[in-house]
């Protein structure tokens, strides 16, 4: 399959997005259990690629890192 001149990707903060999702649905929600409906509506975006950032392991060292630089 050839890739398409000029291609568009969106970029999503995945723990962020994961988070607020689990926010909407009351319930911890994982890679594996994105409802369909989410699925649906990504696919509907007039975009070439959908880019998951950042899937990590956190810290303690990480989140002390964060809370010294809040920028």
């Amino acid at each position: 399959m050839a890739w398409i001149n000029n291609p568009s990707i969106y970029e999503i903060n995945t723990w962020t997005w994961l988070h607020t999702l689990s926010e909407k649905y009351g319930k911890k929600i994982t890679l594996g259990t994105v409802p369909d409906s989410e699925l649906d509506e990504l696919a509907s975006w007039d975009v070439s690629a959908i880019w998951l950032m950042g899937m990590w392991e956190r810290s303690a060292a990480g989140r002390q890192i964060a809370l010294e630089h809040p920028g």
